[in-house]
């Protein structure tokens, strides 16, 4: 039985390692590929993606664990291993736990890097995405392409020096008829952005601002029917205008906190409205730490069933049922509780735990049926 372990654990986990770096590089296309078509320089690109390869992997790496336990299990029943196996004595049982140390090693892995490694990663990617967004946007000036166009508001500038803009234009419209329209000779990037309203609300400021230099302004008042319309002009030393983005205070991110804080923080009684959207936010992310090293046992005993109810070997069956499995228990949940993060009733597990526990018990009823 020891050379089965040994056997076993070299074939997994050599599908496991190759289809971590598949997987990995297509994540890193996909996240690449729009930054790019913003205009962030290649090589900035590069070296945020090679900095973001631990948040990158809390997907590739249970992705590459389902696929390589399917493949691997579809070859030795493909192949007549596991008949062979099964006429000796051996149970379908102990063919799938020899698999288990990988799985094992695999959570504890995941479940150190969500809550010691994490919220360190997900500062620096929201510093870094600040930083290549600052970069797309001095290569959207030079290629004569708006700064910002978005809901009435229209950004602009002529030329770019180092990390200055030269000659830029603002124009806002509102929706009752306003019109704010700007110009600055110069303007240059804020350390510390945030909205035009002055919001400081860190899931409404801003990720960069600009800082306008003699700023000529004209307010143009909605038209009231009965009276004149009314043009105000002015000339301000300083004047800011934000560009949309990711929190900017990246300490009070759920994702960049501690797994510590976020137990303080989620201790604390909500007293108003914000206090309760924050909430769920605090609650997505602390479940998100517990449910990636959770899930991949459970994907242990989902993948390692399925594969003894198919009987198939084929790599590109593998490689679709591991993008169905992971896809389907984690996207979903994650995705519904960020975007509705501020409007949930519930707690954000209700979401989240359903479909990986679903998946768990699937697949210990398989590998019942197929003892």
């Amino acid at each position: 039985m020891r050379v089965l372990p040994r056997s076993c654990l070299k074939e997994a986990g050599a599908h496991v390692l190759f289809y971590a770096a598949c997987y990995l590089g297509m994540i890193a296309a996909v996240v690449a590929t729009p930054l790019l078509k913003q205009g962030a320089p290649p090589e900035a690109v590069a070296v945020f993606l090679g900095d973001q390869l631990l948040l990158l992997s809390l997907l590739a790496l249970p992705l590459a664990f389902v696929t390589g336990l399917l493949t691997t299990i579809g070859r030795m029943r493909e192949d007549g291993e596991i008949t062979a196996l099964m006429a000796a004595g051996v149970s379908t049982w102990a063919i799938c736990r020899t698999f288990l140390p990988l799985a094992v090693v695999l959570a504890m892995w995941l479940g150190f890097a969500c809550h010691v490694l994490l919220p360190d990663a997900s500062r620096r990617l929201m510093e870094g995405r600040s930083e290549l967004l600052r970069q797309a946007l001095i290569t959207q000036v030079r290629r004569r392409a708006p700064i910002l166009q978005d809901d009435g508001a229209v950004v602009a500038a002529i030329g770019v020096e180092d990390d200055r803009l030269k000659q830029l234009f603002a124009i806002q419209t509102f929706k009752d008829g306003q019109l704010l329209v700007c110009y600055a000779p110069e303007a240059r990037w804020t350390a510390e952005p945030k909205l035009v309203d002055g919001s400081t609300d860190p899931g409404r400021s801003a990720a960069l601002s600009l800082e306008l230099r003699n700023a000529l302004l004209l307010h143009h008042e909605a038209i009231t029917p009965g009276q004149p319309p009314r043009c105000t002009t002015g000339i301000l030393p300083s004047y800011t205008v934000a560009i949309p983005g990711r929190a900017t205070d990246y300490s009070t991110s759920s994702d960049a906190m501690s797994t510590l804080a976020l137990w303080h923080a989620l201790g604390e009684t909500p007293d108003d409205a914000a206090h309760r959207e924050r909430l769920r936010d605090l609650e997505r992310s602390w479940h998100i730490r517990w449910l990636v090293p959770v899930a991949v046992m459970g994907y242990w005993a989902f993948a390692c069933g399925l594969a003894l109810a198919l009987g198939r070997g084929s790599r590109l069956l593998s490689v679709f049922l591991g993008l169905v499995t992971v896809i389907a228990t984690l996207v979903p949940g994650f995705g519904i509780a960020k975007s509705l993060e501020g409007s949930l009733t519930i707690n954000a597990g209700w979401l989240l735990w359903p479909p990986v526990l679903v998946t768990s018990l699937s697949g210990c009823w398989m590998l019942w049926k197929q003892r």
